[in-house]
């Protein structure tokens, strides 16, 4: 993905398991393996989600098939935001951000938002309700991007009928 101006940056997600201990030990035991102060191999940010209802391994299943498509569209629509903020966009290089928040601050300090997606419910619900945020982003990206073309287009008659010429300027 590229943010920050134009500058590609990519992200890992490692899943460790923490052997029964503390998260929080397991992460310092992550970074340390990682640690080499002359030439860092990488930064390293929690990424921290709750323990969900898996449910069956046959539910699962399903769902990984699911997840496929979803994914997907999902992709597709951020890849839309992310072109129509680029090409409207009057400051070249403008940052984009989730919630106020700058993109790869969001994925470093990234917090589950248990109202909105409470992990107390299944898998396949929790699916349902992101791709129902995200499919109501499009729609919201569609809304907008209609009512921008239509106020380009009164702008556009706006200025021909101003600088026209005597067919269509008003004599008055």
């Amino acid at each position: 993905a590229t943010f920050d101006g134009g500058i590609a940056m990519s992200y890992s997600i490692a899943a460790i398991s923490n052997g029964g201990g503390a998260p929080e030990q397991a992460y310092r035991k992550m970074q340390s393996a990682g640690a080499c102060p002359e030439r860092p191999f990488a930064e390293m940010f929690k990424f921290e989600v709750p323990s969900l209802m898996v449910g069956t391994l046959d539910s699962l299943m399903t769902l990984s098939d699911d997840l496929g498509k979803t994914d997907a569209i999902v992709e597709s629509i951020v890849r839309k935001v992310e072109k129509t903020a680029a090409e409207l966009s009057v400051k070249k290089g403008a940052e984009l951000t989730v919630g106020g928040v700058p993109a790869p601050r969001y994925i470093q300090q990234f917090a589950w938002d248990y109202a909105k997606y409470p992990n107390r419910r299944p898998l396949k619900e929790l699916v349902v309700l992101i791709a129902g945020g995200v499919q109501a982003i499009d729609e919201e990206l569609k809304q907008l991007g209609q009512s921008y073309a239509d106020k380009q287009a009164a702008l556009q008659d706006a200025k021909r009928k101003k600088g026209g010429n005597l067919m269509v300027a008003d004599l008055n």
